[in-house]
């Protein structure tokens, strides 16, 4: 039966790991959502630095994050690219340094 609700695991690292708390955790999203719906809900979920680093007014994701799928990173800006269930994100910020 289609629930019309997708689930995705999402582990954390760097500020987001100390923010949350957690190492990982899964979210429940409607079907169809996108990399901007999943972090405006761990935006919401958190606040605080989550809140600081996952959106921008724009509704892109800040340039100096990177998200990984399944694995495999995703574009630049990856924040229209439809999530599917059983999906596996990272979200990290890009190190910079010289």
């Amino acid at each position: 039966m289609d629930t019309g609700l997708i689930t995705v695991s999402v582990r954390y690292y760097n500020v987001f790991l100390k923010a949350t708390g957690k190492s990982q955790e899964t979210v429940e999203l409607a079907a169809g959502s996108r990399v901007r719906d999943l972090t405006r809900t761990l935006a919401g979920r958190y606040g605080g630095a989550v809140a600081q680093h996952l959106a921008e007014a724009d509704g892109k994701l800040p340039h100096y994050l990177r998200v990984f799928r399944n694995g495999q990173p995703l574009a630049f800006d990856p924040a229209d690219v439809v999530l599917h269930d059983g999906d596996e994100l990272v979200i990290l910020m890009a190190a910079s340094g010289g």
